[in-house]
């Protein structure tokens, strides 16, 4: 029997196997031959070519292996004759693992030591922080330090890092180049040279302490009686770095009237400009008023827009507040300025455009303890409630956890999201982990709807902070529908509104709720009288949280403030709390240094909202008892009245009794019939002056002035009987003189107050409006000269006649827009432009090169009549500035209507309008319009007072009013019927003109003699006398 080819294959592999084997054993047998001098091994080689061994390992060189037995060979298929399948490829290598490394950073930790911290480095395996700081330590424990710090610093993960003195920098960065697989990322050099100079920097540029108390001496004596001691502290330290410094105090310690006390000692040196956002313009005015009152409403400037800009001025004011935003767009202007000082609020505002390399880059979040040794060293001071306000109730945190309803999920993420309540369940389905925060909020509704009406319907609630507009519209129809009274403020409200707003929260007992945009009231309010604060969404960071917080919990809070904070179950809210707790982290460790860091938001309970739904077991979770937030003003004798009402009655009403039991007027030089009051413009403070008629030729500002409200407060504090001015209003001559002017200026028109503004007044008030002049085309009525019946004036017409050596040229405004507009303007034939409107020389900066349109006038003044009388939209929006939608007859408040039912739906809109607004709810067709359409053009007019059918035409403010929809209805009728007799009348009045002057032509015709009806014509047989001569003169009847 013959083998098969593939016993032949195996035999031969095996053949070839034992020849290697030999062949190995041969060379291993020569090497240990040619290591050993003892034994020789020798391999000969005859010509025969084959090797010989030695004896002693030739048999054993021979021994082979026996070979397996071989099975029968199995049937042979048609795949086994095919070739044998190429063997798989090899796995490709293994990429080479990094080396095994890690970052040792040293940082400043206080100004005489630094720290050795560990982390990751990039292209290197990390061992771990234990690992590595095990290595540093081991690495160092060889170094001579002399001086070695016992102090340990920990790290976030709660690892203890070795503390050195600086003096021992050198020697321990020698040590640490010399770690394996460490890079080391030592201090900038910057920061530590200005560390070890700043002994020298206090001495050379700094201020001495007797240069501070001779500045001291110059703060107003209302802020020495005001301040606090820890307060004093931050004063002193701006003043000792001459005021180049950065108040860091907690919010609520009274950071604003350090900053005034500041700038109060260098005020003298020059204007004080004061950059904050714009919703605390009006606050930073009223503050400075307040607390100095050597400022007058003429030397406090507020810019609002471009025509607001120190270039129409002709002098720098005392003071100029300007936001951010207008700052960024007039900053050639205002760096133009001599400013002796610059207040900036809400500093983190700030952002820097340019980086230059002498600067180290802190954006990214490193060396964060550094930055805060190197701000305290220098410039910072950071003060904490817990060190100061240690009597402050208490703050309780508690997270409100509820699951999104598939439902909610469908309404939030449905595409045709216009109003919350009149949304279709038809929405494409989304997991809650996807939700946007928008989404999130909006879903998140019911939830907190449920959760308000079990336990806030009967009690008082504080603030409810959101972000999301939709999410505020939401909350506002819940509380609508319930008929709870409330503020709403947003980013749109302007900055007397939200004033009034929080003046509604702490005076009526009826506003319960007030619903807040966490970026438009973080800042500037004050709502101590809150005991409770709702998050509906979560804040973008931690910051905005504390600060919103804080509007609650703060210098005057007398009772504990509940925050309850809405987080959505399985959703982005869960890793955006870890986000916030990190941001806090290293928030707090810049501002606070590493020893009060805040690590975490602490809370003190969680709850689950569907264990709060069943109500027959109890919560495991205890909700505090709430409060009404002005029980504790519940002796006032306040109504159901709005805000202004209870203002105006506190203003009004007075005890004699009371202010009897002062001292008597012979202790003040001031007579009473001597009073002169200016109102201020942006704050309503009412400053005194004294104009004695025969010794003072114009009035005296006696650098006094308070708030209407304060005239008749019920109790002031020891420090405020020390003001000359809270002393006068004791006086009952001087309160009565005081509650006269305040009645008669409240009784006055919005637009006769804003004409009497910016000079002393005396009583009685109308004897001043008399002594106003007439403008240039107007008369104080606000009536064109000679009258008009024309509602605008046309464009053509507007302008005043062209001067001689004049011509019009068209002008093109270039400022930066790709949009090029061109105007019409005078010009004289020397260059020089004129004005718009009057005609006269423009002498504006921009005038030969105009960018805006106002460049094109000489003057504001100019500039707002044109637009007056050339555009009914900018009267209209000149009319809202001071009367703010509120009808001068019915006195109902169209523009807040508006706001209150815009988020309602439908049928509830038309119920809201029946109880606030009778009047209207009473014309079908303005009801149907406004409930469809709630905007403001819906729900007020501007009217004219003066109708222009009788000449008011053209006219200025002082002849338009506003009038709600259905009084503007009412008028018109009545116009519309007086129109239609004046007409009537004039018709029969004509046509008995035209009777009579018939009749008198028909008895003129009967007593003419014919004989006036012939003509001489010569040579005529038929002329008179027959025969006329040729130079007669003819005879025409007329």
């Amino acid at each position: 029997m013959g083998i098969t080819e593939e016993q032949r294959r195996r035999a031969e592999a095996n053949r070839l196997a034992a020849l290697e084997k030999r062949k190995r054993f041969a060379e291993a047998a020569a090497a240990v031959a040619a290591a050993t001098a003892s034994t020789s091994y020798t391999t000969a080689f005859p010509a025969s070519g084959t090797p010989t061994f030695p004896a002693c390992d030739a048999a054993a060189e021979w021994r082979l292996s026996k070979c397996p037995r071989i099975a029968p060979p199995a049937p042979q298929h048609r795949s086994a004759l095919l070739p044998p399948r190429p063997s798989p490829p090899p796995p490709p290598p293994t990429p080479p693992q990094p080396p095994v490394g890690f970052k040792v950073v040293l940082e400043v930790c206080s100004p005489h030591e630094f720290l050795v911290a560990v982390g990751p480095a990039e292209g290197k395996a990390y061992p771990g922080e234990a690992d590595c700081l095990g290595a540093v330590q081991d690495c160092l424990s060889a170094a001579s330090v002399e001086q070695y710090s016992a102090t340990q610093s920990q790290s976030q993960s709660g690892h203890l890092r070795p503390v050195f003195k600086l003096v021992d920098y050198d020697v321990v960065l020698k040590w640490l180049k010399k770690l394996p697989g460490a890079v080391v990322e030592d201090i900038p050099y910057n920061t530590k040279r200005l560390i070890q100079n700043i002994p020298m920097l206090a001495g050379q540029k700094w201020a001495s302490d007797k240069e501070v108390d001779e500045l001291l001496k110059k703060l107003p004596q209302q802020v020495k009686d005001a301040i606090l001691p820890f307060q004093l502290e931050g004063v002193r330290f701006g003043l000792r770095r001459r005021g180049r410094c950065l108040i860091a105090d907690e919010m609520g310690l009274g950071k604003t009237l350090q900053a005034i006390a500041i700038a109060c000692c260098f005020k003298d040196e020059g204007s004080i400009l004061i950059v904050c956002p714009a919703v605390l313009r009006y606050t930073w005015a009223e503050e400075l008023e307040r607390w100095d009152p050597s400022f007058m409403p003429k030397d406090i400037h507020l810019v609002f827009g471009r025509q607001d800009s120190l270039e129409h001025l002709s002098a720098t004011p005392r003071a100029v507040i300007i936001s951010y935003q207008m700052l960024s767009r007039l900053r050639e202007s205002m760096a133009n300025g001599a400013w002796a000082l610059m207040i900036v609020d809400e500093s983190h505002n700030i952002r820097c455009t340019k980086k230059e390399e002498k600067y180290e880059d802190y954006a990214k979040g490193t060396r964060l303890t550094e930055l805060n040794v190197l701000l305290s060293q220098t410039v910072m001071i950071r003060q904490l409630k817990e060190h100061l306000l240690n009597e402050l109730p208490p703050k309780r945190r508690q997270i409100i956890k509820l699951k999104l309803k598939a439902p909610d999920i469908r309404t939030a993420t449905s595409p045709s999201i216009k109003d919350i309540n009149s949304i279709s369940y038809d929405g494409c389905k989304k997991s809650p982990r996807h939700l946007t925060p928008q989404e999130i909020g909006i879903a998140k509704l019911s939830g907190f709807s449920e959760w308000f009406s079990n336990h806030f319907i009967m009690n008082g609630l504080g603030a409810n902070h959101n972000l999301d507009p939709q999410v505020l519209d939401g909350i506002q129809v819940f509380v609508s529908e319930n008929g709870i009274k409330f503020v709403h403020i947003d980013g749109s409200t302007l900055q007397r509104e939200r004033k009034e707003a929080v003046g509604s929260f702490r005076l009526d007992p009826e506003v319960k709720v007030v619903i807040i945009g966490i970026t438009a009231g973080g800042v500037g309010l004050d709502f101590s009288s809150a005991q409770n604060v709702v998050f509906v969404e979560l804040p973008k960071s931690a910051s905005e949280l504390l600060q919103a917080e804080d509007r609650a919990h703060r210098r005057g809070q007398t009772n504990a403030v509940n925050i309850y904070i809405f987080c959505a179950k399985n959703t982005s809210d869960e890793s955006h709390w870890l986000q916030l707790n990190q941001s806090l982290f290293r928030v707090s460790t810049l501002m606070n240094g590493k020893k009060d860091a805040i690590r975490e938001i602490e809370v003190d309970q969680v709850c689950h909202l569907e264990e709060i739904r069943n109500a027959e077991e109890k919560v495991e979770c205890k909700l505090h008892p709430l409060e009404n937030h002005n029980t504790g003003s519940s002796n006032l004798t306040h109504g159901p009245n709005t805000f202004q009402k209870v203002m105006a009655r506190r203003r009004l009403s007075g005890n004699s009794g009371t202010l009897s039991q002062t001292a008597p007027v012979s202790d003040f030089p001031i007579q009473v019939e001597s009073l002169r009051f200016e109102v201020s413009r942006h704050t309503g403070r009412i400053h005194l002056y004294s104009c004695v008629p025969g010794h003072d030729s114009r009035p005296k500002p006696l650098f006094e002035n308070f708030l209407p409200e304060e005239l008749n407060s019920p109790s002031c504090s020891s420090s405020d009987v020390k003001s000359r001015t809270l002393r006068l209003k004791k006086i009952p001559a001087f309160c009565n003189v005081f509650k006269a002017f305040i009645k008669e200026w409240l009784a006055l028109r919005p637009i006769d107050q804003s004409r009497l503004l910016g000079k002393p007044l005396q009583l009685p008030l109308s004897l001043e409006l008399c002594f106003l002049k007439d403008s240039i085309n107007h008369s104080t009525q606000g009536l064109l000269k000679g009258g008009s019946k024309r509602r605008a004036t046309p464009l053509n017409d507007v302008s005043n006649p062209l001067p001689e050596n004049a011509e019009w040229r068209q002008v093109v405004l270039r400022n930066g827009t790709t949009k090029e507009i061109q105007y019409t303007q005078g010009w004289t034939i020397d260059g020089e432009p004129l004005c718009k409107l009057c005609q006269g020389l423009c002498n504006g900066k921009l005038a030969n090169s105009p960018e805006y349109f106002e460049d094109l006038f000489c003057g504001l003044a100019c500039f707002q009549e044109y637009r007056l009388r050339t555009s009914g939209r900018a009267l209209r929006q000149a009319l809202f500035q001071l009367e703010r939608g509120k009808c001068s007859q019915c006195k109902l408040d169209c523009c807040k209507l508006v706001k209150h039912i815009k988020p309602l739906p439908m049928e509830k809109r038309e119920e809201y309008i029946q109880k606030a607004a009778p009047n209207i709810a009473s014309r079908k067709k303005l009801l149907d319009k406004l409930v469809r359409e709630p905007t403001d053009g819906n729900a007020w007019h501007a009217d004219h007072i003066i109708p222009v059918y009788k000449g008011g035409g053209e006219c200025k403010l002082e002849n338009m009013r506003t009038l709600c929809v259905a009084c503007h209805y009412e008028v018109t009728r009545a116009q519309h019927k007086e129109l239609k007799e004046i007409r009537k009348k004039a018709k029969e009045h004509l046509k008995n003109t035209l009777n009579q002057q018939k009749d008198k032509a028909s008895e003129a015709t009967e007593e003419i003699d014919d004989s006036l009806l012939l003509v001489t014509v010569p040579g005529s047989a038929y002329s008179i006398g027959g025969g006329v001569t040729g130079n007669a003169h003819e005879i025409v009847a007329e």
